[in-house]
């Protein structure tokens, strides 16, 4: 389990963040950190992200499978 606040390169390098198969991050204002967490395609989740109410997080699951506040029932 890898916690960080603000998981940049100088921080988790790329070999490292390959082995993380599970993401989660909470709300974001940086685009750019979004897809440093989650990759190119979190820019699809970006505006909904940026809206979240607190304790709404991002859940990046392995495959690739997505879970955020419009997945809630």
């Amino acid at each position: 389990m890898v916690v960080t606040q603000r998981a940049d390169a100088t921080v988790v390098g790329g070999f490292e963040r390959g082995q993380l198969g599970l993401r989660i991050s909470f709300r974001l204002d940086d685009p750019e950190a979004l897809v440093m967490l989650h990759g190119q395609s979190a820019r699809d989740h970006l505006e909904e992200h940026q809206l979240a109410p607190p304790g709404v997080a991002l859940v990046q699951a392995p495959a690739g499978r997505w879970a955020g506040s419009a997945d809630r029932g």
